[in-house]
């Protein structure tokens, strides 16, 4: 298994356990009736070559909110602050990671008649493992 299957699976876990009920999945959905959130690995760049390859690649997070709720927007921006401290807690416990940090956050994408928001959250993941054996 490649390093950055461990790192995938520690955010999911630490995701789950933030922000129960959401259902947090790496599998996208394309049509649900509740609040998730969608995570999958991004672009990945190579940064330096040598014993031990560093790399850094987008998480790309894809809130769903849906709610009858009039505040649909603080609902979201709330989950938005309960994913990004639970990333921040991951940095300097999962093995490999070395750094995670926020990149940017897209524009919301609203369903008035659902009432549902969708947006992409993407935070740059740096990690390093063995050139020889990437499960290092």
């Amino acid at each position: 298994m490649h390093k950055i299957e461990s790192i995938m699976v520690a955010i999911t876990n630490a995701l789950t356990t933030a922000m129960p009920p959401t259902v947090v999945e790496r599998t996208p959905v394309y049509k649900s009736d509740k609040t998730r959130v969608l995570i999958r690995q991004g672009q990945e760049t190579t940064e330096s070559l040598g014993a031990f390859t560093d790399a850094v690649f987008d998480l790309v997070i894809t809130q769903v909110v849906l709610t009858q709720s009039t505040q649909l927007e603080f609902l979201a921006n709330q989950h938005r602050g309960e994913i990004h401290k639970a990333l921040m807690a991951l940095q300097g416990i999962v093995p490999g990671m070395t750094e995670i940090s926020s990149s940017r956050v897209g524009e919301p994408e609203i369903n008035a008649e659902q009432p549902a928001l969708s947006r992409e959250l993407v935070y740059q993941v740096r990690y390093r493992y063995n050139t020889q054996d990437p499960s290092l």
